[in-house]
């Protein structure tokens, strides 16, 4: 019920804010106001006159005694005339006219009915209402003159009724110069005060135009239909500024942001304009009724913020592929010696060695050294590959179909480790987007062959598939040594090794989860792990159902 109340009376003040605004947008704020002021006056009168014509002609009808003169009714029905054509002028934007129309014409209708009344002493005493009205509605010069013509008519009527008014006409006379004095005299006071705070005002606005001029920022209003208003600050050039503006009131995409400030909502968007990237914030603007009637804002030019944060993502990235180089260097160094030194002293052992045997060895060592050299750099060229490449639209593929051949390849290498190699593949599964089988083929292998590298004799390895949601995942769980939390995050980086875990005789160049991601990433699908150290680990691979034929 409350708020039903409240939402009604926001519909009447809202209404009766129209119904007193000013008519003209030409005249300035005081005047404004003074028009909205005499406007309510207006409209709060105007009913209450007929019932001061109506009330005393029921009273006389139904008690037969006469409260007031006819006189006095054709007065009211009068004044009631004058105040609908003021209002009218004052919508019309007339409002001089209608000023001087209403002293002009009450002061007349006030000494006619002073004059044709029995008591004209007290009808004359309506003409204080005159100046008073005039203390709001005209300029000290107009009061000047008003309260001469007042005090003028006043002593006209004063000796023209001598005998009707006898030692009553100096009290009169006295009692209009002296309420004019006085309504002319805070007028005065009024002018100099407005004075004043116009001075204090004109020195603050300069002030301030003095530093929206040197902020580079544009401040600006709109109204109601996104048209333009004021703006100021920016560009010293004032075109350059109000093109600036237009840029956001006539793209579509900006235009929408701002209908929603006109909602009652602020937001903050950037947006290009004439080549130079900008942040523009607005707020709703409200009238005294607290009705919306446009948004301002502030236009901020982050062209500088961009170059600053170009440069210090530039920074990072250079900072990581420096980080990446030394941790390639450091890396290639090593597992690059490695199989160097193997080959070198295999090579010299061969060439000293004189049994067969010893012979056989040494070139089977020197052998070795070469296929691990070949699986060092072909990890190295797969990455390079992998990098230059973007995700495509791929072709249906069965993922099942690549578990099986992977884990097919690499069953050999499980029992020869006492591992168990367990497949759980869901049935009937749908087919993925697949960007290349054989890049796939190369992700899930290196994931297996990392699972199955740290996991000790009689541990497992499980391939289990699962769709999940638009996704189909893979998850490769091992029972081995696990990950610490702390170096979680950093399993995914290129040649990065968890050392205590890296078995001596392999070579592991830190790049099979790098490229594994790599490759998921290809397939805009994800990658993740979860792992704790002494129980395993699991990473689960997630790639996008294909596109319905």
């Amino acid at each position: 019920m409350e708020s039903t109340l409240h939402a009604f009376f926001s519909r009447v003040r809202r209404y009766f804010a129209r119904l007193i605004n000013a008519g003209t947008r030409s005249a300035n704020i005081e005047q404004r106001h003074q028009v909205r002021t005499w406007n309510g006056v207006i409209l709060i009168f105007l009913p209450v006159v007929p019932f001061i014509i109506i009330i005393p002609l029921l009273l006389e009808t139904i008690t037969g005694n006469i409260y007031v003169d006819r006189s006095n009714l054709a007065t009211a029905v009068f004044a009631e005339l004058v105040l609908v054509i003021c209002y009218l002028l004052n919508r019309a934007g007339r409002f001089s006219i209608a000023r001087w129309f209403f002293f002009v014409t009450i002061t007349m209708v006030i000494v006619a009915n002073a004059v044709n009344t029995s008591q004209p002493h007290l009808e004359i005493l309506y003409l204080l209402a005159v100046p008073t009205m005039g203390l709001f509605l005209l300029s000290r010069r107009e009061m000047l003159w008003l309260s001469v013509a007042l005090t003028v008519i006043m002593v006209w009527f004063a000796f023209s009724h001598y005998e009707d008014l006898g030692t009553s006409t100096t009290d009169l006379v006295s009692v209009v110069v002296i309420n004019s004095l006085l309504l002319l005299t805070v007028s005065v006071y009024r002018d100099r005060l407005e004075a004043s705070r116009s001075r204090v005002l004109v020195e603050k606005e300069t002030q301030l135009q003095l530093m929206l001029d040197n902020l580079p920022a544009i401040v600006w209003r709109l109204d109601r239909d996104l048209a333009p208003l004021s703006s100021a600050g920016g560009p010293r050039d004032a075109d350059m500024r109000e093109q600036i503006v237009a840029s956001l009131v006539n793209e579509e995409t900006y235009r929408a942001a701002l209908k929603v400030v006109l909602a009652g909502i602020s937001v903050d968007f950037e947006h290009m304009s004439h080549g130079v990237p900008c942040r523009s914030y607005a707020e709703p603007m409200y009238d005294t009724t607290g009705e919306i009637i446009g948004c301002s804002g502030i236009t901020i030019d982050i062209s500088t913020q961009k170059q600053e944060e170009a440069r210090r993502e530039a920074a990072i990235a250079e900072h990581e592929r420096m980080r990446v180089l030394e941790d390639f260097l450091e890396s290639a160094s090593h597992d690059l010696r490695t199989p160097l030194t193997e080959m070198n002293m295999s090579v010299e052992l061969l060439r000293r060695a004189p049994d067969p045997e010893r012979r056989d060895y040494h070139g089977e060592r020197l052998n070795q050294s070469i296929r691990r050299l070949g699986h060092i750099l072909d990890m190295m060229f797969t990455m390079v590959r992998l990098d230059v490449l973007t995700p495509e639209q791929g072709e249906p593929l069965d993922l099942n179909y690549v578990v099986r051949y992977v884990s097919d390849e690499t069953l050999e290498f499980a029992e020869a480790h006492k591992i168990k190699l367990n497949r759980e593949l869901a049935s009937n599964l749908d087919t993925i987007s697949s960007y290349s089988e054989d890049a796939l083929r190369t992700a899930i292998d290196q994931v297996l062959q990392n699972a199955l590298q740290n996991t000790p004799e009689d541990g497992s390895v499980t391939l289990r598939t699962v769709r999940q949601g638009e996704r189909i995942c893979l998850e490769v769980i091992d029972t081995g040594v696990g990950i610490p939390a702390d170096e979680l995050e950093r399993v995914f980086d290129r040649f990065y090794r968890v050392e205590k875990h890296r078995p001596l005789d392999e070579v592991h160049v830190g790049l099979g989860l790098a490229i594994a991601k790599r490759v998921v990433e290809l397939h805009n699908g994800e990658i993740r792990i979860e792992s704790e150290v002494g129980q395993g680990t699991r990473v689960i691979l997630c790639f996008p159902l294909a596109p319905a034929a």
